[in-house]
């Protein structure tokens, strides 16, 4: 059960309207779930409030929904989907920028160790469950419906979809 004591820094993760998501929410949510990481694990050497990050679309060309780029060990550059945040599903948004967040985090720029312990403990405080991978099934679904190609395998007869 979600920690109410966490989610009062966090009430953007309760809001249900992504899809209307502009890159001021999305920084605002990122700034909450800052504050979040400094209450939960005061002691760490790295207090995520002096860190600095833009917030910016990316292209939505590919199956990346978010991307975490370092430029110095306090300043990052955060990238997320246009298209996924207009037709996931609100909570794997949420996990999306949570996921992304995490990666700013001291020890955390790998999907190993510190940043496995935080993501476990996401789901415990806050609620919503934060894996290296998010498999949205519209955003998915959407990705196999506008697939250029479809591509069989005449091994295993398993169909794959290819855009180019």
């Amino acid at each position: 059960m979600a920690n109410e004591l966490f989610l009062k820094v966090c009430p953007s993760l309760a809001r249900t309207d992504t899809a209307k998501y502009t890159l001021a929410d999305i920084e605002k949510e990122c700034k909450e779930i800052c504050k979040y990481f400094d209450l939960a694990y005061p002691y760490t050497n790295k207090k995520m409030s002096r860190v600095s990050f833009c917030v910016k679309w990316g292209v939505d060309k590919t199956n990346t929904l978010g991307r975490c780029h370092r430029n110095n060990e306090y300043d990052y550059t955060l990238t997320f989907n246009p298209t996924y945040f207009k037709i996931g599903d609100p909570q794997s948004v949420h996990s999306t920028i949570i996921h992304e967040v995490l990666h700013m985090c001291e020890g955390c720029f790998k999907h190993t160790g510190e940043w496995k312990y935080r993501a476990q403990n996401c789901q415990y405080h806050l609620g919503i469950p934060v894996t290296r991978l998010n498999r949205d099934a519209n955003y998915h679904q959407m990705r196999i419906d506008t697939a250029k190609y479809d591509l069989f395998c005449v091994n295993c007869g398993e169909i794959g979809h290819y855009r180019r």
